[in-house]
């Protein structure tokens, strides 16, 4: 019984260590993401989905890794609850990978960008990796504030949205702006607006299971 115990604890470490990864993987995404957005280069962009690539393997491995987990033993309620948990934070870090990849997709589909708008978006993922680092550290040192910090940021980046698309339609309508390259930023700004939603899906997953 107790080598069984102890297999238990040693694979959920293994969940806890493989999430904690893909937060890493997930930060660094968006380093490279504000360096892309500002020069764009194909080494930039190999070394995004290439961390994207390692993001989708350790989804996969923590859903292998919890399912071995509920086979082991029956969990407690709160080992339950936590797992639960890292199953769904484990596919909002997926989900934050895969839009990191749809922006830029978009991007390169774009012949040229505004100055101004290159600017907004690099603040915007300023902005997002601020709050995935909060949310990272609000679930590796089970510190609330963070996660609440988070969470509150992302009113910013909705707000910001919505200045821009209106700031885009009306170039658009003014013909100073190209209208296949204003759709295009609109999607653009789309993505990184539901990046920061996964986020704050993640903060707000860890605080319902486990601080409030």
């Amino acid at each position: 019984m107790l080598k069984r115990t102890n297999l238990y604890q040693i694979k959920m470490e293994g969940v806890n260590k493989n999430i904690e990864e893909s937060f890493k993987c997930l930060l660094l995404m968006l380093k490279h993401l504000k360096s892309f957005i500002s020069e764009a280069s194909e080494d930039k962009r190999k070394d995004i989905f290439e961390l994207e690539d390692k993001v989708n393997e350790i989804e996969v491995l923590v859903e292998k890794q919890i399912i071995e987990l509920l086979s082991l033993q029956q969990p407690h309620v709160h080992e339950m609850k936590r797992l639960l948990s890292n199953m769904k934070i484990n596919r909002e870090l997926e989900r934050i990978g895969d839009h990191i990849i749809n922006f830029i997709n978009m991007y390169q589909l774009s012949s040229s960008h505004p100055k101004w708008m290159k600017e907004e978006l690099i603040n915007i993922v300023e902005q997002e990796a601020e709050m995935l680092q909060n949310v990272y550290y609000g679930i590796t040192k089970e510190e609330a504030s963070y996660l609440k910090t988070a969470i509150k940021a992302d009113d910013k980046i909705d707000d910001l949205h919505i200045v821009l698309f209106e700031k885009l339609v009306s170039e658009m309508k003014q013909n100073t702006l190209k209208v296949e390259t204003g759709s295009q930023l609109i999607v653009m700004i789309r993505f990184l607006e539901r990046l920061g939603d996964h986020i704050v899906n993640a903060g707000e997953t860890h605080l319902e299971y486990f601080i409030e």
